[in-house]
């Protein structure tokens, strides 16, 4: 197995593999974090949209 590691201090950065919109969710979107940490609350961007 591999030994995944993030910085903790570091923003999160990463590809989004798919995004839509859920009807009671609103619009969602998955997404691989490939670099620091991403928490709870945390405001992602992606182009000129964003969202938390």
């Amino acid at each position: 197995f591999q030994e995944l590691r993030a910085n903790p201090h570091r923003n999160a950065k990463g590809t989004v593999i798919e995004a839509g919109l859920h009807k009671s969710k609103g619009p969602v979107a998955t997404f691989i974090v490939q670099n620091g940490t991403l928490r709870r609350g945390d405001v992602v961007q992606c182009g000129e949209s964003f969202g938390k």
